[in-house]
């Protein structure tokens, strides 16, 4: 019963916090000089901090839902949502807007992480995921060569122009998603391996 009441308690704590960020974010405005940059990293800091814990928190309370593939693909879409709108593909002239999406795209990457490990713990689909990603990840790179012409000097272009828009807009999601896929779904199969192998010997 206590255990009920506290995790009742911090689920209500955590949407608390998420409301009040959102609303922080768009009542200050993105260009308020704070006075001094201590100031605005702890503006930045408290922003961070709490959205990512609490976003964490409640995927972990609600991952009944984040266990399934629909659940799952929620943080995927967010992150390439996000991500394109900070590397002004998708443009957003308010500064406010800008801020919470860059916010956004921080949460995102953690919550991917997050939301891929909690189906890897309910499912063993570790070969698959590995294997579509490495498919996945292939293909966008031979089409990308084919119809974007040389990536390396793309890549390069971007690094020399960062005030453009990417032509490579795809790849910062591509990597951040693989990055927590292949490392978390290799750990998922020699852990559901390793259990099976223990019941068997059992």
């Amino acid at each position: 019963m206590r255990k009920a009441t506290l995790t009742l308690w911090l689920t209500r704590l955590a949407w608390g916090l998420l409301i009040f960020d959102v609303l922080l974010i768009f009542v200050v405005p993105a260009d308020t000089h704070f006075g001094s940059l201590l100031l605005m990293i702890a503006y930045a800091a408290w922003l961070i901090l709490t959205l990512v814990i609490t976003s964490v928190w409640l995927m972990i309370r609600y991952r009944a839902f984040f266990r399934t593939w629909p659940g799952w693909a929620v943080p995927l879409i967010t992150l390439i949502l996000s991500s394109l709108v900070i590397q002004g593909i998708l443009p957003v002239s308010h500064p406010n807007f800008s801020l919470f999406f860059s916010m956004l795209f921080v949460v995102s990457v953690c919550s991917a992480g997050v939301a891929t490990a909690i189906l890897l713990w309910y499912r063993d689909v570790g070969l698959g995921l590995i294997a579509w990603g490495l498919v996945i990840l292939v293909w966008m790179l031979l089409f990308s060569w084919r119809f974007q012409g040389n990536l390396i000097e793309l890549f390069f272009s971007s690094l020399i122009h960062p005030d453009k828009p990417s032509p490579l807009w795809w790849w910062n999601s591509l990597v951040c998603v693989c990055g927590w896929i292949i490392p978390l779904s290799v750990i998922s199969f020699l852990g559901h391996t390793l259990r099976l192998i223990l019941r068997e010997w059992q």
